[in-house]
């Protein structure tokens, strides 16, 4: 049967293999390191034992973290966090740390341990990932039109400052207070996209007509109409995720309703001008005294 020594030292054993451990006094001055500690920081035992565990912190690590840290391991308790550590040559490297107190028989503190795992690689795949994706919004948040990422489940996860500048919003968070999704601001008339309904999602016309120009009318900051071309797209890494563009084309709309009128009018006057030449010609031709007078007209007609 095993017994409890035993057992203790095999675990410790695992723990020493696989983990950073060490330990200090109750000022924090180191009386014990593994060689994963000594491997990890760059230092040495000798160079290590002595000094006080700050020696390895990394300046951008935050004093209010620390004080966390110290009022939670002397009360007694486990201690748990992420910390950014400084190596001998300058460099640093991610430990996930567990710290806790050492209690002797009468239940006071005597020193404090630490075993901590190497999440460097993890940290900066995560910095990575965070960088880029700040990137992505950089330029997201640089675009003239409105971009909002909406997630099937959750909602709009994300809308670019031009939403903040042309509806009647601060930020997304004001936004989903009131609402769920983008389409209850839809101004509903005919030819424009619609609310969801019971029987038929907004975004449906995109799948059935997907060669067609869609647009959609919002109010402003203003409370005035603004009319938008509406494109959607689906991103390939993430089937969850859809990436909503509206761009206002109010200017264009208009300008395209006047040429409109102004193509009815010119039609409309030359209607009229042809009607009163050929009223004219009949007049002229039921009169024999008026052939010359109507070869002259057809000549100035024709030049």
């Amino acid at each position: 049967m095993l017994d409890k020594s035993s057992y203790l030292a095999q675990y410790y054993a695992i723990f020493n293999k696989t983990r950073i451990i060490s330990r200090t006094n109750l000022r924090g001055v180191i009386i014990s390191v593994n060689q994963n500690f000594c491997d990890i920081s760059g230092y040495s035992r000798e160079e290590l034992l002595g000094s006080s565990h700050s020696m390895i912190r990394h300046p951008e690590m935050k004093d209010a973290i620390f004080k966390q840290m110290w009022k939670t391991i002397t009360s007694g308790k486990i201690w748990q966090g992420e910390v950014k550590n400084l190596r001998k040559n300058n460099g640093f490297y991610w430990t996930k740390s567990v710290i806790f107190p050492i209690f002797d028989d009468n239940k006071n503190i005597v020193e404090y341990a630490s075993f901590r795992e190497d999440i460097t690689k993890r940290k900066l795949l995560e910095l990575k990932i965070e960088k880029e994706d700040n990137l992505r919004k950089e330029i997201l948040h640089s675009q003239s039109s409105m971009v909002i990422l909406v997630h099937k489940t959750k909602g709009v996860i994300f809308m670019n400052h031009q939403c903040f500048i042309d509806l009647p919003f601060s930020s997304r968070a004001e936004f989903m207070k009131e609402h769920k999704c983008i389409c209850e601001l839809l101004i509903e008339k005919p030819n424009f996209l619609r609310k969801t309904t019971k029987d038929r999602h907004w975004l449906d016309d995109f799948n059935e007509f997907p060669n067609k120009e869609h647009k959609a009318i919002l109010l402003n900051k203003n409370n005035e109409e603004e009319i938008y071309r509406v494109d959607v797209n689906n991103l390939d890494d993430n089937p969850n995720l859809m990436v909503i563009n509206l761009t206002s084309i109010t200017k264009l709309e208009k300008y395209a309703k006047h040429l409109k009128i102004e193509k009815i009018k010119k039609q409309k006057s030359e209607s009229k001008i042809e009607n009163a030449i050929t009223k004219i010609k009949e007049k002229l031709e039921s009169s024999d005294e008026s052939k010359d007078l109507l070869e002259e007209l057809k000549n100035i007609l024709e030049s």
